[in-house]
């Protein structure tokens, strides 16, 4: 089938690999099929994309504000991949222009099914290369002890540097922005400092590249889909300099136990959390909605799905700083047309 991805482009590459035609839009990869530098409607990129006529449309969240308007008015099945829902509430109403939520963090789920809204859990994946060790190799490889690769100075986690600079006074802690491959293929433990608990790309990426997994907290999800101490370790107390570097030292005294613990969390994302699963359960989740043509239900509930949506760009101009004040205006005034009735076309 032909499928319109917009935002995050992780699952393109295997969509494709599945034999679906996948037309990619993204504010921020620039190698998707069109790299959209500004604000476009529905009607826009369309004409733009002519013999393109998508049978599904797949909006996944890649942290950035909302590039395309109109959606809601799409005549095929439409998909949300909501992320970070913990750190974006316009999430939950800017929903209701489509069909089904797929929603990363499993205690955020109920937000959208009390909203009304056809909501499943989809947990993130790993897309890289993956490739088991045995214990002999893993210890001969692993000559980080302890690693954390990711941004350093979010506005949404202030503390992180100074927590991490805490950690490394005491243990031979690696941190550093950039490229985290290189950096876990040779680490014991990748130390996981989350934005609030939840479970990020890096829980999979550092499983995936082999190291040992350790978290900052234990919220609803984790053990559905981790073991604390079998393939991944106990988490320490989340911004706990003193608990995270007694973790490490633990663990890093035990090579063996911890080559053990990592081998098992690399098999775990290899077998039920990579690219190539979460495609099929995509393509498993939409069959049954496409054969009945669920869209007809938005398309008929329009007047109220839009009036439910204008608060998401309400909200959105709201949020933004004065020196985005551009994005702001234009949020306020598709916030006005979509409440009064004017539409978003």
């Amino acid at each position: 089938m032909k499928i319109l991805n917009v935002g995050g482009q992780h699952l393109v590459p295997t969509l494709r690999q599945l034999g679906h035609e996948v037309f990619g839009v993204s504010s921020m990869d620039a190698n998707a099929n069109l790299y959209a530098t500004h604000s476009l409607f529905l009607p826009q990129l369309l004409a733009r994309i002519q013999g393109f006529d998508p049978d599904l449309l797949l909006w996944y969240d890649d942290g950035n504000l909302p590039q395309l308007a109109g959606l809601e008015d799409i005549n095929c099945l439409s998909v949300f991949f909501s992320i970070d829902t913990f750190c974006n509430p316009w999430h939950v109403p800017f929903a209701q222009a489509f069909d089904l939520v797929l929603v990363a963090q499993k205690d955020h789920l109920d937000l959208f099914t009390k909203a009304g809204l056809h909501s499943t859990w989809f947990p993130l994946f790993f897309s890289g290369r993956i490739e088991v060790e045995d214990s002999q190799d893993w210890l001969e490889k692993r000559r980080i002890p302890a690693s954390f690769v990711g941004t350093l100075q979010p506005r949404n986690i202030p503390n992180r540097l100074n927590f991490l600079q805490q950690t490394a006074s005491h243990f031979r802690l690696h941190f550093a922005q950039g490229d985290f491959e290189p950096v876990f293929r040779q680490t014991m433990i990748v130390l996981n400092q989350s934005a609030a608990g939840e479970l990020n790309y890096r829980c999979f990426e550092a499983m995936g590249c082999g190291a040992a997994l350790l978290h900052d907290s234990i919220l609803e999800g984790f053990c559905d889909l981790f073991r604390p101490g079998t393939n991944v370790l106990p988490p320490y107390t989340r911004m706990n300099a003193v608990d995270a570097t007694a973790m490490l030292n633990y663990w890093t005294a035990r090579p063996k136990r911890l080559a053990a613990i990592a081998r098992a969390g690399c098999e775990l994302i290899a077998q039920a959390h990579t690219a190539a699963v979460r495609a099929n359960q995509l393509l498993g989740l939409v069959a049954e909605p496409m054969r009945q043509l669920v869209w007809q239900k938005r398309l008929n509930d329009l007047d109220r799905r839009k009036l439910l949506l204008s608060t998401a760009y309400s909200t959105l101009g709201l949020e933004l700083p004065p020196e985005m004040q551009m994005q702001k205006d234009f949020f306020f005034w598709m916030g006005e047309r979509l409440y009064t009735g004017g539409g978003s076309s």
